[in-house]
């Protein structure tokens, strides 16, 4: 059983890993990075702004803001608005469909928290113990491919 674990821990991380690297899919939008995502996380919570601020605050380059600037442009995401009173600079804004993604972002984020305390909810205090101290362990670790993946587990021999 002990094996078994592992194997699914290093499983389940390396998915994670994966589904992180994974476009999202959102109002009929299936290329928006995790870049994308948060460069229109970012815009929402910092109206306003300028490349130069936007690039500060996401400690970025200019220049990547630049070419995110430009494809969520192309799409019509965000929009560039020229600022009163000086021509040159430029505030970049959400459109109405960049707010509609952020939206329902929002609520895929919102739903999976709520299916997690749900599953959470259901489970008795010594199974939260057990997995709290299971968390806090493997934080400490060094999670690579172990021993036993792909082997007969040494502890799972004697019968466990």
């Amino acid at each position: 059983m002990q094996c078994k674990i592992i194997t699914d821990l290093y499983n389940t991380i390396n998915n994670i890993k994966l589904r992180q690297k994974e476009p999202m899919v959102l109002k009929g939008f299936d290329s928006l990075n995790k870049a994308d995502i948060k460069f229109i996380d970012t815009i929402s919570l910092n109206p306003n702004q300028n490349a130069a601020t936007l690039a500060t605050i996401l400690n970025v380059s200019r220049g990547a803001i630049t070419q995110i600037v430009n494809r969520l442009e192309q799409m019509d995401i965000v929009k560039r608005v020229p600022v009163k009173g000086n021509r040159k600079e430029k505030i970049i804004q959400l459109t109405s469909l960049g707010k509609e993604i952020k939206k329902a972002k929002d609520k895929n984020h919102h739903d999976a928290n709520k299916q997690m305390c749900s599953f959470l909810r259901g489970l008795q205090a010594n199974q939260l113990e057990a997995i709290m101290m299971f968390l806090n362990k493997i934080n400490t670790l060094d999670i690579s491919l172990f021993d036993c993946l792909g082997h007969d587990c040494a502890l799972e021999s004697k019968g466990e």
